[in-house]
Formats: C-alpha cells, sequence, structure tokens
C-alpha cells in the first residue's frame, strides 16, 4: 500500500482524485524560478518520464497549477508500428514545459487517434483533436 505523500507526487494519481476535477490555478510569473515550482516541475518530468508518458500536467502529480510537460523520444515512437507514425504524422520532439498554457486553433479539421491517459491506466479512447494548434507559455 503507498503511503501518502506531498505533493509533487511520484505517481500519477487517477482518476477520481478531486485534484483531477478542479480548476487548475496560474502560476505568477513571479513564482516560476522559485524552489517550489521548480520541484513541481523536476518531478513532472521524472514521474512523465518514468511512466513512458509524452505528456503530463501537474495536477496529475497532485498540483493544482497551471503546466504541462510533452516530449516524445525516438525510444517511444520506435514502439509504435511505422505506417501508425505515418498515419498519425508523429515525430520526435524535445521536452517542452508550458507554464499557464494558452491553445490556438490553427486549423479547426479535427483528426480522430486513440489516445490514453496515465491517471486511467489500460483505457484508450477515440478523441478527436484539432489538426492545428498552437501552444505557448511561459
Amino acid at each position: 500500500m503507498r503511503r501518502p505523500s506531498k505533493p509533487p507526487h511520484d505517481f500519477v494519481v487517477p482518476v477520481g482524485n478531486p485534484i483531477l476535477r478542479g480548476q487548475a490555478l496560474a502560476v505568477d510569473h513571479r513564482n516560476i524560478k522559485s524552489k517550489e515550482t521548480q520541484e513541481v516541475l523536476e518531478q513532472l518530468v521524472k514521474v512523465m518520464r518514468k511512466k513512458g508518458a509524452v505528456g503530463l500536467s501537474a495536477p496529475q502529480v497532485g498540483v493544482g497549477l497551471q503546466i504541462i510537460a510533452v516530449e516524445c523520444t525516438r525510444k517511444q515512437l520506435d514502439l509504435v508500428p511505422q505506417e501508425i507514425r505515418k498515419i498519425r504524422e508523429m515525430q520526435e520532439f524535445p521536452l517542452k514545459i508550458f507554464i499557464n498554457p494558452k491553445l490556438k486553433v490553427t486549423d479547426y479539421s479535427t483528426v480522430v487517434f486513440p489516445e490514453g491517459c496515465e491517471s486511467l491506466p489500460g483505457f484508450q479512447a477515440n478523441v478527436p483533436r484539432y489538426y492545428g494548434v498552437n501552444i505557448t507559455g511561459q
């Protein structure tokens, strides 16, 4: 049995955890370099990589802040058959962390592919997404 720990957790919180239902708060730009925020960033990346996930949000490690981390490594791509990578236009990209992310749709046509969620392990669903988006943040 896992002992309760103080966020940011070293695991992904499961569906049903109230932190996943709440409104994540914006990070004050003056606090980005603080020890607490840097600890969240480090733990978020550590857990994402440990799980082999392409993306993870701060609420998924128990912190109700608007922070996401994304990364797709060569190793992750190699686990996906080449024909699927081609259909999904998947490509490697380096670690990117977005604080207070903003999403702007650049192409409103949609694509639908199966996706999983680390907070609901073992489950996949076909998720429609806009074909083109631009994500910015601090």
